[in-house]
C-alpha cells in the first residue's frame, strides 16, 4: 500500500515528508517506510550496543570520551530502541496496519525527541578521537615506535 494512502486512513502516522527527511526511504510504500526506520534504528542499536558492551578497542577508548551522564544517555536510548524494535517485530507478525500507524507515530515522537542525543553522543566520540589524535602525534614525535 501506498504511504499516502495508508496515512489518509489513519492520519495519526507521521507526514511522508518527516520520515523521508529523517529515515532516508527509497519507496513510497508503507513496507518502505518501516524499513527504512528499522534500518536506521537498527544501526543506532548497533552502534550503541558495541559502545555498551566495550569488547573491543575501538569501544573501549571511545567509552572514555564519554561521562557517566552520557554512558547513562545511552543506555537509556538503547532501551528506548529495543523497545520499539521490538514492538514493530510483533506488529509485523499481526499485520496490523493500525498499530502501524500508531508506532510510527511513536517513532516520530522518539526520534524528534532522541535524534539530538545521538548526535550529542556521536559528537562527543568525534571529538574524543580527535583529540586523541593530537596526543599520539605528539608522542609519536618525539618518540619511536
Amino acid at each position: 500500500m501506498k504511504y499516502e494512502t495508508f496515512r489518509k486512513r489513519y492520519p495519526k502516522a507521521p507526514e511522508f515528508a518527516w520520515i523521508k527527511k529523517n529515515f532516508e526511504v527509497e519507496g513510497n510504500s508503507v513496507e518502505d517506510v518501516i524499513k527504512a526506520v528499522n534500518n536506521k534504528l537498527k544501526k543506532v542499536v548497533d552502534y550503541f550496543e558495541a559502545l555498551l558492551l566495550g569488547e573491543s578497542y575501538k569501544t573501549f577508548v571511545e567509552r572514555s570520551f564519554l561521562s557517566e551522564e552520557d554512558k547513562k544517555i545511552v543506555s537509556k536510548l538503547y532501551r528506548e530502541l529495543q523497545v520499539l524494535l521490538n514492538e514493530e517485530f510483533l506488529i509485523s507478525i499481526e499485520m496490523n496496519d493500525k498499530k502501524k500507524a500508531e508506532w510510527l507515530a511513536k517513532i516520530k515522537e522518539f526520534w524528534n525527541n532522541a535524534k539530538y542525543e545521538i548526535i550529542d553522543i556521536v559528537e562527543k566520540i568525534i571529538e574524543g578521537w580527535k583529540k586523541r589524535k593530537k596526543k599520539i602525534e605528539k608522542r609519536e614525535t618525539r618518540y619511536h615506535w
